[in-house]
Formats: C-alpha cells, sequence, structure tokens
C-alpha cells in the first residue's frame, strides 16, 4: 500500500516482516492536543507574567524574602510552570532559585 513502512529481517536471523500503517495519521492526530498544551502554557505564563517578575521562563515573587548573598548578589525565590502531556495532562511547578545582581 502507497505510504506504508515495510521491513524486511535478512533470513540469516530469525526474521519477521512488519508493515506499520499508523504513521500518516499519527502526525496529525497529536497536532490538535499539542496546540492545546501550547495555548494552555501561553495562558500560565500570561497569568503569572501579570504578578510575577520574569526572568527567562521563570517567576519570583518579590514580596518573598530575598537573601542578600553579598558582593551586590541577590537569591531569588520563585517557580517554574508548565503542562506537558503524558498519558494525560499534567500541570508541573517546579521551585526555583536565581541568583541576581
Amino acid at each position: 500500500m502507497k505510504g506504508d513502512l515495510v521491513t524486511l529481517v535478512p533470513e540469516t536471523a530469525d526474521g519477521f516482516r512488519a508493515t506499520v500503517r499508523v504513521l500518516r495519521s499519527l502526525g496529525s492526530s497529536l497536532a490538535k492536543p499539542r496546540e492545546a498544551i501550547h495555548a494552555l502554557n501561553i495562558v500560565l505564563r500570561s497569568q503569572s507574567a501579570l504578578s510575577f517578575v520574569q526572568v527567562g521562563r521563570c517567576f519570583f515573587t518579590p514580596t518573598e524574602p530575598i537573601v542578600e548573598l553579598g558582593k551586590g548578589l541577590e537569591m531569588w525565590r520563585g517557580s517554574f510552570q508548565t503542562v506537558t502531556l503524558g498519558w494525560k495532562p499534567f500541570a508541573n511547578v517546579d521551585v526555583v532559585q536565581k541568583r541576581l545582581r
């Protein structure tokens, strides 16, 4: 069939023949969940950007205690958040600490 992927194993092996027909539809079926996950990540970041200080993909709370490290350096506490797709959608929130000048 056109578009099939066929794999042949040499006869000296315990060989088998496999035809994969899922590949063509797999790409299109994953596009919509990826777009939805991307949209959720944008919404999460935009809401956080209104209330927190953004450095890269992390958000820091200026009201949290800032640790003075000396020589003009400070350590800020914040978070990194993202939505990912595993066997179901997951919201991942990690605590981060960043050294700032």
